[in-house]
C-alpha cells in the first residue's frame, strides 16, 4: 500500500466518514457522534441551560461574589470540606480521563471494523485502556512540570520588572522585553509539545496497543520506528492535525450559535411564559411549576448536547479516519484490517 501524505489522507477519510454515518438511525448516529465529539474534544455548542427555568438570576453571580467565597473555603471550619471537595474533584477528573481513554479505544474499534456495538468494544480493551491511562498520567505530570516552570518563570519576570528600575527610578521596559519575550516562546513551545504528545499517543501509539496488545513502551518503540522512517510526512501531519480541527470547529461554532439562538429562545420564552402563569401559585400548582422548570432545564441540556454531538461528532469521526488512513498506509497490520472492512 502506498504511503499517504497528510493531505492525501483527507479525501479517503471524508469518504469513509460519509459511508460510516450515512446509514444510521438518529439514536445510533447521536450515540456514535457523542463518543466521537468527547474523545476528540470537539465542542461546538456552549448552551446547555434554559436560564428562565432556573430559580436564580445568572447575572447576579459575578467575580465579586466568587471572590467573597474564597476566604470562607480556607477558614478553619471549612478546611475539611474544602479538602474533601478537592479530592472529589481530582477523582472525578481522573475518572473522566480514564473514560476518555477507554472510549478512544471504543471509537477506534467501531471505525476500524465499521460496527456500532459499543458495549462489546468496551469490554475488549479494558487492559489496554488501563495501560494507556497509567502512561498518560506520567505524560501529563511531565507536561504539568513544564508548565510549572513557565509559571515560575513568569513570576520571576514580574518580580524582576517590578524591582529593577532605571537610574531615574522608573520601571525599565527593556528588562520586561528581554525577559518576557523568550518566556512567551517557551510557553508556546510547551503548549505545542502538549498537543503533539496527545496526537502521537492517540493517533500512533494507541493502534499498536489495541491490535497487538502491546504495552505503552512497546507501542512507542514500534510507532517511533515508523515516525522516524518518514519524519517529513509526520511533521506535515502535525501541522494539518492542528489546522483541520481548528478550521472545522470555527465554522461549526457559528452554526451552533445560530441553532442555539433559535432553539433556546423558544425554550426560554416558553419557560418565562409558564413561570409568569404560575408566579403566585401554591400547593399543587407550585409543584407543577417546579416540574415544568425541571423539564425545561432537562430540555436545555438535551438540546445543547444534541447540537454538540450532531455537529462535532462527524468532525471527530473524520479526524479519527484521517489518522487511520494516514497511519494505516505505514502500519501494515492496521492497513489490512481497515481496507478489509471497507465494503466498497
Amino acid at each position: 500500500m502506498t504511503a499517504l501524505s497528510s493531505s492525501q489522507a483527507l479525501w479517503p477519510a471524508a469518504v469513509r466518514t460519509w459511508r460510516f454515518l450515512r446509514s444510521f438511525n438518529l439514536d445510533t448516529y447521536l450515540r456514535i457522534c457523542a463518543i466521537a465529539a468527547f474523545t476528540e474534544c470537539i465542542l461546538v455548542s456552549f448552551r446547555f441551560v434554559v436560564w428562565n427555568a432556573l430559580p436564580f438570576d445568572p447575572s447576579s453571580i459575578g467575580i465579586a461574589e466568587i471572590r467573597s467565597l474564597l476566604p470562607q473555603l480556607v477558614a478553619p471550619e471549612f478546611v475539611t470540606f474544602t479538602l474533601l471537595a478537592a479530592v472529589t474533584l481530582l477523582l472525578l477528573l481522573l475518572l473522566a480521563l480514564y473514560l476518555l481513554i477507554h472510549l478512544r479505544f471504543v471509537l477506534f474499534h467501531c471505525l476500524l471494523y465499521r460496527t456500532t456495538d459499543v458495549s462489546s468494544a468496551w469490554g475488549l480493551y479494558s487492559t489496554a485502556a488501563a495501560r494507556l491511562f497509567r502512561a498518560t498520567l506520567v505524560v501529563l505530570l511531565a507536561i504539568l512540570a513544564i508548565f510549572a516552570l513557565v509559571v515560575g518563570g513568569i513570576a520571576v519576570v514580574v518580580f524582576s520588572v517590578l524591582t529593577l528600575r532605571t537610574p531615574d527610578g522608573k520601571l525599565d521596559p527593556g528588562v520586561f522585553l528581554i525577559l518576557f519575550l523568550p518566556l512567551v516562546g517557551f510557553a508556546a513551545l510547551a503548549i505545542l509539545t502538549a498537543f503533539i504528545s496527545d496526537f502521537v499517543v492517540h493517533d500512533f501509539i494507541l493502534p499498536h496497543m489495541a491490535l497487538e496488545g502491546a504495552t505503552f513502551r512497546q507501542a512507542w518503540r514500534s510507532a517511533r520506528r515508523i515516525i522516524f522512517a518518514d519524519k517529513d510526512a509526520f511533521f506535515s501531519w502535525c501541522i494539518l492535525r492542528l489546522g483541520v480541527p481548528l478550521l472545522a470547529v470555527t465554522v461549526l461554532v457559528m452554526v451552533a450559535l445560530l441553532l442555539c439562538a433559535i432553539l433556546f429562545a423558544i425554550l426560554e420564552n416558553s419557560a418565562a411564559g409558564f413561570n409568569a402563569m404560575f408566579e403566585d401559585s401554591t400547593g399543587f400548582l407550585a409543584v407543577v411549576r417546579l416540574l415544568l422548570n425541571t423539564a425545561f432545564v432537562a430540555l436545555g441540556i438535551g438540546a445543547g448536547s444534541a447540537i454538540a454531538a450532531s455537529l462535532g461528532g462527524p468532525v471527530g469521526v473524520f479526524i479519527r479516519y484521517q489518522a487511520l488512513c494516514f497511519y494505516a498506509s505505514r502500519y501494515p497490520a492496521l492497513g489490512q484490517i481497515l481496507n478489509g472492512s471497507d465494503p466498497e
